[in-house]
């Protein structure tokens, strides 16, 4: 039963006992004042025997107070000076007896009375906490969201209220989250607007200097055709980064993780980049070791591992070598790609993760969403990625993989 209830329910017994117990008490001494009243009655009575006949023992007094045949006559005489029933009943003390009985009608009444007045006290209190809870329901229309602490009790409508309050703050919250999304979604079509623009311009420009010249000579004109063509390549690589990113956001990407060792990883990753790699002669060189075991997407973990090789060969002199390194500590298995470029400049390595983020140093084709994916895809398979990076001397990327 709840504690309102109850209160109110012990005010309602109150209210009806405490009437009840006065009309009872009133009774009971109306009663004994009765009594005592009869006593001396038949005390005087006795007393006037023994003085009038002396000669009468204890006995025979006993006997004639017990003898009932005679009780007839004698109702008739006390009758006929005032005195009723088969006691020493007499007119003063019919008088105590019809208070009694007002008492007994005071009493119900009273009870009746305070019962009537605990409910109305009751319904107006009730009527009170509905008020303020109509009151708390328009402030919260007009936007406000405190809890009034000063009033929370284990009342129903108490109750009612918190969980009004509970329910408005998570849909403030949401609202709050869907208009944070809908701004970063805002953000990423101007970003993702701003990015294909460029590549998009440049294609149609050289199309259009195709189309116009169709005198043009075949060397310049396949030129403005593979230029067109890398540009066009470099949108479709954009959508194809942007949607496996999407799915992430949405968190609709099923992973499945398998026992899988570092060298499939970099073997698989360095098979994406080889011509990259060729056109720029940088070589890796890979150590560690690279057969240790860890649970993880392979072909998730190719795409990240790929993309940040992808960076580094980018970012690497010609003629270079690419450092890979895999670590087995027992507790993770880290994957280091340590390239030998200009670096990362301070201001820019908080950031490198950051969607379309460009850093200063960053190429004309980059869109900033390379390492996103990366690290996104990585700490989806409960790892991490981390940068280290000192201007005039490389960068290492670092992906680690939790093994226990």
């Amino acid at each position: 039963m709840k504690a309102n209830a109850k209160k109110w329910i012990v005010l309602y017994i109150l209210a009806f006992l405490i009437p009840a117990l006065l009309a009872a008490g009133a009774f009971l001494s109306v009663r004994a004042a009765y009594r005592a009243q009869s006593d001396r009655q038949l005390a005087a009575l006795i007393g006037s025997l023994i003085e009038e006949y002396p000669e009468l023992d204890e006995a025979e007094i006993l006997a004639l107070l017990q003898n009932e045949r005679n009780a007839p006559e004698g109702e008739a005489f006390l009758e006929k000076y005032g005195y009723y029933g088969n006691m020493f009943y007499s007119a003063a003390s019919g008088r105590f007896a019809r208070a009694a009985f007002i008492c007994v009608l005071a009493g119900s009444a009273g009870t009746f009375l305070c019962c009537g007045g605990v409910k109305l006290l009751h319904d107006r209190a009730r009527r009170r906490e509905i008020e303020d809870l109509t009151d708390y329901l328009k402030q919260i229309g007009r936007g406000a969201d405190t809890l009034k602490i000063g009033e929370n009790d284990e009342g129903e409508l108490s109750k009612l209220r918190n969980e009004i309050y509970k329910l408005t703050v998570l849909l403030r919250e949401t609202a709050a989250e869907s208009e944070k999304h809908s701004r970063a979604l805002s953000t990423s079509l101007a970003d993702i607007s701003h990015q294909i623009r460029t590549p998009l311009t440049a294609a149609n420009v050289l199309l259009d200097n195709v189309a116009a010249s169709p005198d043009m000579p075949a060397a310049t004109w396949a030129e403005f055709i593979s230029e067109a063509r890398g540009r066009l390549r470099l949108i479709s690589d954009l959508c194809v980064t942007l949607l496996q990113l999407s799915k992430f956001d949405s968190g609709t990407v099923e992973l499945h993780p398998a026992q899988i060792t570092a060298r499939q990883v970099i073997d698989a990753a360095l098979g994406n980049l080889s011509v990259l790699m060729d056109i720029r002669n940088v070589s890796p060189v890979c150590r560690g070791d690279l057969d240790a075991v860890f649970t993880a997407d392979l072909r998730w973990q190719t795409e990240a591992i790929t993309n940040i090789l992808k960076n580094a060969v980018e970012h690497s002199p010609e003629n270079s070598e690419i450092l890979i390194e895999a670590e087995n500590s027992g507790l993770f298995l880290s994957v280091r790609i340590t390239d030998r470029g200009e670096g990362i400049d301070k201001e820019d390595l908080p950031h490198i993760f950051d969607r379309f983020y460009k850093a200063k140093n960053a190429g004309q084709d980059s869109f900033g969403v390379g390492l996103s994916l990366a690290k996104a895809v990585i700490e989806k398979d409960n790892g991490t990625l981390r940068a280290v990076s000192e201007k005039g001397k490389g960068s290492a990327f670092t992906a680690s993989y939790r093994l226990v």
